[in-house]
């Protein structure tokens, strides 16, 4: 019988053990469950966000989804401060490309942050860079725009004109396009040194070369104003070069080209162009897949600026005495 009852026995302390197990992983998860409720729900994507000052007014965020997974960059810029806002060209001229850290190392800036770019190194949007406008397109999405004061931004759809004005006659040309091409019959297309080698003006056409008599100033409505000269005008199978002024140019044989033809020597004559927002100096495009690169800097000829009011930093290294002797 010992070996039946030894045969019984085990079963029951097999199954004292087993219910006692039972038991046991009963209350474990019990436990845990009553732990998990009272824990507040975990995010379906956890965030790690990391702030930085690198300037007063200028705040850095970095911020890290690692199961998107996607990073991104947040700069606030407080205006109040003591800090300047620019829009700058990767180069002085087209063809113009480079990485942002290096344009925002060739500007002196404290951070910079992308705009647009096509291939051959001209932004996609048109902008604006110190009172002069790069070139016109045919994109006119979104644009991130500063005032010349640096007291109001604008974001948002570009309302683009270009216009030239013949001071003597009032008479207006509306300009089909800027940097943009040569024109076809009907247009009239102006060209300016930005252009550089990518936007040369055109042979076999009509055309005429403006020399600059002052700066970019601020429109009396809105956009920016600035004072040329006619020098010469004429059709020719050789592009006219510009000659550090502004070409005007049209298909010969046209009633725009008659007109560009009766401008004479010594004409003074007015480009005037605007985005459609007051007191917009520098413009540029914002495209989340193709970046050019604008940047703003912090430094003391900013707080000479800011002080003195003084509206073009380049007026501090022209050495000219007329500028210095006010200080």
């Amino acid at each position: 019988m010992q070996p039946i009852i030894r045969r019984r026995s085990r079963p029951a302390a097999t199954l004292v053990v087993l219910v006692l197990f039972a038991l046991l992983a009963a209350s474990a998860l019990l436990t845990t469950a009553a732990a998990e409720a009272e824990r507040p729900p975990r995010p379906l994507f956890e965030r790690i966000v990391k702030t930085k000052k690198i300037a007063p007014g200028l705040l850095y965020t970095k911020i890290i989804e690692k199961k998107i997974p996607r990073r991104t960059f947040v700069l606030r810029i407080d205006l109040q401060e003591e800090i300047t806002l620019d829009v700058t060209l990767s180069k002085s001229r087209l063809p113009a490309r480079r990485v942002v850290s290096e344009i925002v190392r060739r500007a002196g800036a404290l951070a910079g942050v992308n705009g647009d770019y096509s291939g051959p190194g001209n932004p996609v949007h048109p902008l604006g860079q110190d009172g002069e406008l790069l070139h016109t397109s045919d994109q006119l999405g979104t644009l991130f725009a500063v005032t010349r004061d640096e007291s109001a931004t604008f974001f948002g759809k570009p309302d683009l004109r270009v216009t030239v004005t013949d001071l003597s006659a009032g008479r207006v040309f509306a300009l089909d396009r800027w940097n943009q091409g040569a024109p076809a019959p009907g247009e009239i297309a102006g060209f300016s040194p930005l252009g550089g080698t990518l936007e040369l003006p055109p042979a076999y056409a009509c055309s005429v070369r403006l020399l600059p008599t002052t700066g970019p100033v601020v429109a009396a409505d809105d956009g920016v104003d600035r004072d040329f000269v006619v020098d010469v005008a004429q059709c020719s199978a050789e592009p006219l070069t510009r000659n550090g002024g502004i070409v005007l140019s049209a298909a010969p044989a046209t009633d725009e080209a008659t007109q560009l033809l009766a401008l004479v020597p010594g004409t003074p004559m007015r480009l005037h162009w605007t985005l459609g927002w007051a007191n917009v100096f520098d413009a540029v495009g914002i495209d989340s897949e193709k970046y050019t690169g604008w940047a703003f800097g912090f430094g003391i000829e900013r707080l000479a600026m800011r002080k003195y009011g003084i509206t073009d930093i380049r007026l501090l290294f022209e050495n000219d005495l007329r500028f210095l002797d006010q200080f």
